[in-house]
């Protein structure tokens, strides 16, 4: 599953793989590189970890430095900014206090337009 997401988010190549000695994961956990630099870990949690937060079955993690990722990406794709939100919708928790507040605030809108 980490390799696809190499290759089809950031067409990472050369990936290399080694042991990981990260001490919260179960010795037969990976570590992945990019040439030199570290892109993360993977594998199941220790058995001791596991143990201390009362999991009832094993568990497994992947960790992904975001930032080797971007330096090593060789196929990023087309990237397109966010559309703006609403104008409303980021004071929307502010008028969050009951309907009188919301209309209150929704009349101070009208008179701003107006």
């Amino acid at each position: 599953m980490v390799e696809a997401l190499l290759t089809r988010f950031g067409g990472v190549k050369n990936v290399t793989w080694s042991r990981s000695t990260a001490p919260y994961l179960h010795p037969a956990a990976l570590r992945f590189f990019a040439g030199e630099k570290l892109l993360g870990v993977l594998g199941e949690v220790h058995p001791a970890v596991a143990e201390n937060f009362k999991f009832k079955t094993r568990a497994y993690v992947a960790e992904m430095n975001l930032n080797v990722l971007d330096e090593s990406a060789t196929n990023v794709g087309d990237v397109k900014d966010m559309p703006p939100l609403p104008r409303r919708a980021a004071r929307l928790c502010l008028c969050d206090e009951g309907r009188d507040a919301r209309r209150r605030c929704d009349e101070r809108d009208e008179g701003r337009r107006g």
